[in-house]
């Protein structure tokens, strides 16, 4: 099974909070299947090993992102994907 997981911050710099929670639930998910990651920044992508796809999108700047929908609007094919 392959899951996509769409996140908006930097999972792979250690936060606090809901950062932290998030971390955990995505790294159990992917003892159970196949995980596909898409996020805003990955500043240290070593610590994402979890992920078997990790794919960095840059989001537009100001209100650009606004009109367009920001991440949550990515497209199903690879435009605006950047490939670690």
């Amino acid at each position: 099974m392959i899951i996509t997981l769409v996140d908006d911050t930097d999972l792979s710099v250690p936060g606090k909070g809901q950062q932290v929670r998030t971390y955990e639930l995505y790294s159990r998910v992917a003892r159970k299947a196949e995980v596909r990651l898409v996020t805003q920044g990955a500043s240290h992508p070593e610590r994402l090993a979890w992920a078997s796809e990790l794919r960095v999108v840059r989001p537009l700047p100001g209100r650009a992102a606004a009109w367009v929908g920001g991440i949550s609007s990515l497209a199903r094919n690879n435009g605006g994907y950047q490939r670690l």
